[in-house]
């Protein structure tokens, strides 16, 4: 009698295993690839990644001279030459506004070079 029970609750186990691998709307993942599986057969090439450039010094020094002196100061809070308190004691400003210029200038510096 248990020998029955069992065979018959794997039978069922095998029925609803394949009843959900062949349901239609599961259909599209039996035939997906993967992305990295693509990029490995040469499919895909991703020119945003492959083709990173570093800007130049002349391209730096040009960004440089679009911002304002508390935009230079907070472009050195944001290469971390120097830290935030640093920052406003040399500015003569407070802490907030320093932070306010370091949005402004990574706003900046996005709009200059993904253009």
């Amino acid at each position: 009698m248990e020998l029955h029970f069992f065979r018959l609750r794997l039978q069922n186990r095998a029925k609803n295993l394949l009843r959900f691998e062949l349901a239609k709307r599961r259909a599209l993942y039996a035939s997906a690839i993967s992305y990295e599986a693509l990029k490995e057969r040469g499919q895909i090439c991703d020119p945003s990644y492959e083709q990173a450039s570093l800007p130049t010094s002349i391209e730096l020094s040009n960004f440089i001279q679009t911002l304002s002196q508390l935009e230079v100061i907070a472009l050195t809070v944001i290469t971390g030459l120097v830290d935030l308190d640093q920052a406003s004691m040399t500015a003569q400003v407070p802490p907030e506004t320093i932070k306010r210029a370091i949005a402004r200038t990574r706003i900046k510096m996005r709009a200059y070079f993904l253009r």
